[in-house]
C-alpha cells in the first residue's frame, strides 16, 4: 500500500467524522451528512499535492468462488441487521428518528443510493487505497473507520448494540485492508462493502 503523508492521513480520517458533526449533531440533516463526506473523500483523493495512485479497482487474479464469498461476507450485515430489528428497540420510533434528520421523501431515497454504492466504493479506495497499514493485525486505519460509525449508530441505538457494531466494523475493516493486501487490488473489498452497504439500505428502505 502506498503511504500518504502523516497530515494528510490524519486530514482524511477526520473527514467523516466532521461530516457526521456538522450534517447530523449540528444541522440535523443526514442526506446532508453524507454528502459532506462524499465530496470531501473526492476532494482529499484529487486535490492533496504529491498524490500517489491507490491500488487499482483489479480482480487480483481470484476465483468466483473467493468473490462470492466476499460478497456474501458483506451482504451478511444487512442479514443480521433484518434479524435483530425487533430487538434493537427501533420499531416505535424508527419513522421519528429518520424525520428528525429530514431522511423523508426523495431526501431519504437520495440517502440510501448515496450509502449503497459510491460512499462504499469510494470509502476502499481511501481506507484501503490510501490509509491502509501493513500489519497483520489491528491498525489505527481499522479503527478510526470503525469509530466513526459510532457517531451516527448512536443517534439510533443504545451503546452496547453501539459497540457491538463497531466491533464488526473493526472485523470488516481489517478483512477488506488483508483482502486488498495480498490480491494487490481494491475490486474484491470494494464488492464486499457495496454488498453490505446495498443489503443495509435494503433493510432500512423495507423497514421505512
Amino acid at each position: 500500500m502506498n503511504r500518504d503523508p502523516l497530515p494528510a492521513r490524519v486530514a482524511a480520517m477526520l473527514l467523516p467524522y466532521l461530516a457526521v458533526f456538522i450534517g447530523i449533531y449540528r444541522l440535523s440533516n443526514g442526506l446532508l451528512a453524507i454528502l459532506l463526506y462524499l465530496a470531501g473523500m473526492c476532494l482529499w483523493l484529487y486535490a492533496v499535492p504529491g498524490r500517489k495512485a491507490a491500488p487499482s479497482l483489479r480482480h487480483g487474479g481470484r476465483g468466483a468462488g473467493v468473490t462470492l464469498a466476499v460478497v456474501v461476507f458483506g451482504a451478511a450485515g444487512g442479514a443480521l441487521l433484518h434479524l435483530l430489528w425487533p430487538v434493537l428497540g427501533l420499531e416505535p420510533r424508527w419513522d421519528f428518528l429518520r424525520a428528525s434528520l429530514g431522511l423523508i421523501g426523495w431526501r431519504w431515497s437520495g440517502f440510501l443510493l448515496a450509502f449503497a454504492i459510491p460512499n462504499a466504493i469510494l470509502e476502499e479506495v481511501v481506507w484501503r487505497g490510501h490509509l491502509a497499514g501493513t500489519g497483520r493485525g489491528i491498525e489505527p486505519g481499522d479503527l478510526a473507520f470503525a469509530l466513526y460509525h459510532a457517531l451516527v449508530l448512536r443517534y439510533f441505538l443504545s451503546w452496547p448494540w453501539v459497540l457491538g457494531a463497531v466491533a464488526g466494523l473493526v472485523l470488516a475493516a481489517w478483512a477488506w485492508r488483508r483482502l486488498a493486501r495480498t490480491t494487490g487490488g481494491l475490486l474484491l473489498p470494494a464488492l464486499s462493502h457495496a454488498s453490505a452497504a446495498t443489503s443495509l439500505a435494503l433493510v432500512l428502505y423495507l423497514h421505512s
